[in-house]
């Protein structure tokens, strides 16, 4: 199996956390948020390493990867505002690396 032919870092945490806020404020879309965070998550797939050195930031870029989950006819979003600022605050009170 051939390795990895390129690495990345994750984005940083202050970079996250804005990502993070703009999407609770609705300043971004959740496909948006979701794009965003996409990058990272599904590296290893297409043969890029990713250099994780802050594992509380690729916890949340899982959780924003997800964050376009659909719910149903009651609400277009499985996640909303509260889940957002939630994850955000988790962010912020995760000890650093």
């Amino acid at each position: 199996m051939k390795g990895p032919t390129e690495t990345i870092d994750l984005p940083s945490r202050d970079e996250t956390l804005a990502k993070m806020d703009q999407l609770r404020d609705g300043l971004v879309s959740p496909e948006d948020a979701s794009d965003w965070a996409r990058k990272w998550i599904v590296a290893d797939q297409e043969g890029i390493e990713v250099r994780i050195e802050d594992w509380a930031v690729w916890d949340a870029l899982m959780v924003l990867f997800g964050c376009d989950m659909k719910h149903g006819n009651e609400r277009p979003y499985l996640h909303g505002q509260e889940d957002f600022a939630a994850w955000a605050a988790e962010l912020r009170a995760a000890p650093r690396p």
